[in-house]
């Protein structure tokens, strides 16, 4: 499973803990690009998409829309996304 996210100097002190628990586990990894301003979880039959901070004093004040896909061909798409926000030394 793939992780897209911010650097992990731009998530707050509080998540940090979580970050560094995913990053130790077993067949997830975690790519950083500082471009990134939502969340993007996949593998090869599933993806989640959020736009929004996963944060739970935010989310109680606000709307947050969550995107699951499971569409071969869309997860195709995902993947040239995913690709294009690599850093050209990763592609």
């Amino acid at each position: 499973m793939l992780i897209i996210t911010n650097e992990r100097s731009a998530i707050p002190k509080e998540y940090r803990a979580f970050y560094d628990e995913l990053k130790n586990l077993k067949g997830i990894d975690i790519i950083n690009n500082p471009r990134v301003k939502f969340l993007l979880i996949f593998n090869t039959e599933n993806a989640i998409y959020s736009g929004g901070n996963l944060d739970k004093t935010e989310l109680e004040n606000s709307i947050l829309i969550e995107t699951k896909i499971s569409e071969s061909s869309k997860l195709n798409k995902i993947k040239e996304i995913f690709s294009l926000l690599l850093p050209s030394f990763m592609r």
